[in-house]
Formats: C-alpha cells, sequence, structure tokens
C-alpha cells in the first residue's frame, strides 16, 4: 500500500517544519553562554544519552558543568546539535 500524492505532501511538510525548527534552536542555542546551553542539555535529562549512539550528550554536559570546565568548540556544537534535535522532537510529541 503506498503513500498517496496528498498524504506524501503532508508528511513532507511536516519533516520540513520539523527540520526548520530544529534549525530555529540550534541558532537560538548557539547566541547562548556556554553555562546556558549545558544548563538546556542537563534540563533535559538523560534521555539526551540516547537521542545519539555516540554522544551522550546529558553526560558530558554534566561533567563539564560539575567541573566547571569550558566546553572545546566541537563538544559545545555537539550539545547544540543534540540538545536541539531532543527539544524539536519533544515538541512535536515524538518523545
Amino acid at each position: 500500500m503506498g503513500m498517496g500524492e496528498e498524504d506524501f505532501r503532508e508528511y513532507a511538510f511536516e519533516y520540513y517544519a520539523e527540520y526548520e525548527d530544529v534549525e530555529k534552536k540550534k541558532d537560538e542555542l548557539s547566541e547562548q553562554p556556554d553555562d546556558e546551553i549545558l544548563d538546556a542539555a542537563i534540563n533535559c535529562g538523560k534521555q539526551l544519552n540516547e537521542v545519539t549512539e555516540h554522544f551522550p550528550a546529558y553526560d558530558v554536559a554534566l561533567k563539564l558543568k560539575k567541573n566547571r570546565w569550558k566546553p572545546t568548540p566541537k563538544q559545545r556544537q555537539a550539545i547544540i546539535n543534540v540538545t536541539s534535535f531532543y527539544l524539536t522532537q519533544k515538541e512535536y510529541g515524538e518523545i
């Protein structure tokens, strides 16, 4: 059973809107200082570790915050990406 054209358009629109929302969240978080980015990630809870298989964003953010370490640019961007994706999925009720 195939997806009809109307169903496909609706799915594509929802997917695009979700992608746009992730990008907006990334932009918003990117403007924040390190501490606020870490807090946003920590506030998501341990579920943040499940977003991607190879980067436990919650654990990394928590360790950085507890030790008062500055994230590397790569860590910062990874935390922003994972947190943005997670928060958008949560808004869409997919988590």
